[in-house]
């Protein structure tokens, strides 16, 4: 069983790191003329994953679930009372508001940091599987677009002939 300071611990670096995409996101949208989107995201930064820190949550979700029917339940709970998961909404991540979406993607952004995981490859083949939206869909280009706004881009190769003045 893990000890209470290493759950803290544990759940205030990814709070951290969902509030560190958020300011990045911020910042760019703000560049975009979206002020009050960017501070509608701050403020949701603040509360983010609240419901973690207490009941099914803090014993299945922080640091090692007692059991896996206990994670399913802890998982299911989060998402379901959480409107930066898709699942907290009837229609699922099609329904998702603006600011719900963005959160997500940042949400998503710092699991896979934590995981050192492919963001733009876990959404390309997991998300659009699990959330049911195609590569051609809106959604797919809107999240896309957020993920562009927060994740450098991926290295791309370009060989010249041509010899580095």
């Amino acid at each position: 069983m893990m000890d209470e300071a290493k759950k803290i611990e544990l759940l205030t670096q990814h709070i951290d790191n969902v509030q560190a995409n958020c300011k990045i996101m911020a910042r760019e949208l703000i560049k975009k003329g979206e002020v009050e989107t960017a501070k509608k995201l701050l403020i949701r930064s603040q509360r983010h994953d609240f419901s973690k820190w207490s009941g099914i949550e803090w014993e299945n979700l922080v640091g090692e679930p007692v059991s896996k029917a206990a994670l399913r339940i802890a998982v299911h709970h989060h998402a379901t009372t959480n409107n930066h998961h898709p699942e907290y909404f009837k229609g699922g991540i099609t329904e998702m508001d603006e600011i719900s979406l963005i959160e997500c993607v940042c949400d998503w952004k710092a699991r896979s940091t934590e995981f050192a995981s492919d963001l733009r490859q876990w959404i390309t083949k997991e998300a659009t599987r699990k959330y049911k939206f195609g590569k051609k869909s809106d959604i797919y280009k809107q999240i896309m677009a957020y993920v562009d706004m927060i994740c450098s881009k991926p290295f791309e190769t370009t060989i010249t002939d041509e010899p580095t003045k």
